[in-house]
């Protein structure tokens, strides 16, 4: 069997090259797609470089400039001459199809980076110089980079029609007043601030452990669903199972501990039952990889999207555990590649992405031991990348008669939005965090009894 020829349409890049030299507007449509290196043959490749470089110099792109600019690299006689030059246009019926054939170009490059690329790693399997986690790792990062390459929405735009867009936003919002503009937290007050979860954000909700963290991103994630969004939640340190036992308990507003011993009474399996039944056909969608990739995630993400269409929220809890997927010399660097990542995926699915983070040690040195942002500062990019940072505070963990039952939100960073607090009430048997002024005798009664410290109690309105 003979050699097999990579993918690539000679005809497409002869039209594309024929149509640049008789249309300056060709040229500035087919950059937008194209660089030279998505060119198959070599000719082709150093051809539109010259003309990308004349038309950037502002030079005009045509057989005598073309061909003055190929000699002077020395180049002219290699890519065939005045002959091949002059012959390009010939290949074209009407420059207005320019741009259909540089997808086509674009297309079969695409293809053969993704030969080239499997190529290598068969190569490096055969030579056993890979186990089989780095060979699933290797072809996830692979995927990921190629998708990244093959975005073409990333350079300049005009103005008009970003305007047009923006003016489309904010009259839909003047139209529905009082709607949030994002998607809803479940918490009222949360949502007033910040206008809930909006598409294309980073959410970074960071906490030492044992504040709640968990239960706030798999509370979000719920109320989500049961609004009708399709969530994908990936959980790294309990299984799935536990992670369903943990949003029945939420939801039927259980005691969590009487539940993991056993210990239910009818009323109590009633709403097991009650509970799971609502929960089950919401589009919810867990992923326990103890140690996934960016790559990993994306490619789940990636498959939720092709069946619904849509991905309107992804949680990663937590962002400590992932796997950069390559070596990285230092932990530092190694959050800052996974937190552009997720940023990155926000946008690319035009979706809020919610990731959790451990807040460093050195809050527990503190006096009254609030965060502030500044605990994010030895944790990569966290904070440059995140759009909006929560941390929570839950002032009872460190001292039982401080504020029993209350835990604070601090919205630490909002990007084009303020800053501040909001107190919302925590009942630790439920797990689940309540507005303040809501279900207020459901809350109350769930929350410790009046302390000697009666001035720091919970006032629910």
């Amino acid at each position: 069997m003979g050699k097999r020829v990579p993918p690539q349409s000679i005809d497409a890049e002869q039209y594309v090259l024929g149509s640049c030299l008789l249309s300056a507007e060709v040229v500035d449509a087919v950059s937008e797609i194209l660089t030279s290196d998505d060119f198959y043959r070599a000719d082709h490749k150093q051809i539109f470089q010259a003309i990308l470089d004349l038309y950037q110099a502002g030079k005009p792109v045509d057989l005598i400039s073309l061909t003055e600019e190929l000699r002077s690299r020395g180049v002219l006689d290699r890519v065939g001459g005045v002959t091949y030059i002059a012959s390009l246009p010939n290949h074209v019926e009407s420059p207005l199809l320019a741009r259909h054939h540089a997808e086509l170009v674009r297309e079969k490059a695409i293809l053969r980076a993704v030969l080239s690329r499997c190529h290598h790693l068969v190569e490096r399997i055969y030579a056993g110089t890979l186990d089989g986690k780095e060979a699933m790792q290797d072809l996830q990062r692979a995927a990921l980079e190629l998708s990244e390459q093959d975005k073409q929405n990333a350079g300049l735009q005009p103005i008009r029609p970003l305007l047009q867009g923006a003016v489309a936003g904010i009259e839909e919002r003047y139209r529905n007043k009082g709607k949030l503009p994002g998607l809803s937290t479940g918490l009222a007050d949360l949502d007033k601030f910040t206008g809930g979860l909006r598409k294309g954000d980073l959410i970074l909700i960071a906490a030492r452990p044992s504040m709640g963290k968990t239960s706030l991103c798999d509370q979000i994630a719920v109320e989500v669903a049961r609004s009708g969004g399709v969530v994908a939640l990936f959980t790294t340190e309990v299984r799935g199972t536990r992670v369903a036992e943990k949003i029945i308990i939420q939801t039927a507003r259980l005691n969590g501990h009487a539940i993991r011993i056993g210990y239910l009474g009818e009323n109590e399996w009633s709403g097991v039952c009650d509970a799971s039944a609502k929960l089950s056909s919401i589009k919810l969608y867990v992923d326990d990889h103890p140690h996934p990739t960016p790559a990993h995630i994306r490619a789940q993400v990636h498959k939720l999207n092709a069946k619904h269409g849509r991905v309107d929220l992804v949680v990663v809890d937590y962002i400590g555990q992932l796997d950069p997927g390559k070596k990285v010399d230092t932990r530092v660097r190694e959050l800052a590649e996974i937190t552009r990542s997720l940023k990155a995926m926000a946008k690319d699915f035009n979706c809020p992405v919610i990731a959790a983070s451990q807040l460093n040690r050195a809050v527990e040195a503190q006096g009254e031991k609030r965060p502030t942002l500044s605990d994010l500062r030895d944790s990569g990019d966290l904070e440059q990348d995140s759009d909006l940072v929560l941390l929570l505070w839950r002032p009872e963990f460190y001292n039982p008669l401080d504020r029993p039952g209350m835990a604070e939100i601090i919205i630490a960073k909002q990007r084009e939005g303020p800053t501040g607090s909001i107190w919302v009430a925590f009942v630790k048997e439920h797990t689940r965090f309540h507005d303040l002024a809501g279900e207020a005798g459901e809350v109350a009664d769930a929350l410790p009894k009046k302390s000697k410290a009666g001035k720091r109690n919970l006032k629910l309105v």
